[in-house]
């Protein structure tokens, strides 16, 4: 006669060491798995390693099965085999020689698990939907700041590789690919534009650029282009926003083809 102990916690980050704490046992089966989850692999292979004679010790009822059926399922097989269950937590012990009134208190510890974790998940959602109102944010700490995100994708934007950009933050490829998913990331790359300038002379340039408060400035000052620097002053007279760098080059590319009178019609209306 052998004692089995079986120990689950729902995720990576709970500590199995408060279960079972103290019990001799010859063999123990441990798993960090959802109670929810159909599939538990070291479970399955407790319930056929286990025999006749033996006594399978868990802390709660609720780290062995899903729901009350699950649980009565569970112990009626198991007493069947002629195993013996003991719940610590409950301090139950079930046997092939269970009377009626030790099914009954099954069924209502069972029960009373189960009503336990309702109550549990429903204030979790409570708290999350409250949260939320506050303005809160929920889940996981995002890996990159938004400034780092800016960082991530003028490197990106520099031609750099995405596999080298993640190993200079020092996070994985899948990672990047999130980041570069969330709000923040996608309102950086829509943050180009196309701008159009008349300048003293009577001439039109256009550029492009992320920042068109510092560009006009560096225009009026002579230091962002030789060509605006001789015809002094300049006059923005069109912008076309909310691109990404890649369209916002495509589209400067198109208006420079474009007849000097159609420029500015063409660029308002971002074709």
């Amino acid at each position: 006669m052998s004692e089995i102990g079986y120990i689950r916690v729902s995720s990576v980050g709970q500590n199995d060491a408060r279960q079972l704490d103290g019990v001799l046992l010859d063999k123990t089966f441990k798993e960090k798995i959802s109670g929810k989850s159909i599939h538990r692999p070291e479970l399955e292979k407790c319930l056929e390693y286990i025999r006749e004679g033996d006594t399978l010790h868990v802390h709660s009822m609720d780290r062995l099965a899903r729901n009350l059926k699950d649980l009565q399922n569970i112990v009626d097989d198991l007493t069947g085999q002629g195993v013996t269950i003991k719940f610590h937590k409950e301090s139950l012990v079930f046997s092939s020689e269970a009377n009626a009134m030790s099914k009954l208190l099954l069924q209502v510890m069972g029960a009373f698990a189960e009503f336990e974790r309702s109550l549990i998940k429903e204030r979790q959602l409570e708290g999350i939907e409250a949260a939320k109102k506050k303005g809160k944010h929920l889940g996981r700490a995002p890996s990159l700041s938004e400034d780092q995100i800016k960082e991530a994708l003028t490197m990106l934007e520099s031609g750099l590789q995405k596999t080298d950009v993640a190993k200079y933050f020092e996070i994985s490829r899948s990672t990047l690919y999130n980041v570069l998913k969330q709000d923040t990331a996608k309102a950086s790359l829509k943050s180009w534009m196309v701008y159009l300038l008349k300048c003293a002379d009577g001439s039109l340039y256009c550029g492009i650029t992320n920042d068109l408060e510092n560009r006009l400035e560096k225009h009026s000052q002579g230091t962002a282009s030789k060509y605006t620097a001789s015809r002094l002053p300049v006059e923005l007279v069109a912008s076309k926003d909310g691109l990404t760098k890649s369209e916002a080059l495509k589209l400067e590319l198109k208006i420079k083809k474009l007849p000097a009178k159609e420029k500015v019609l063409k660029l308002n209306q971002g074709q």
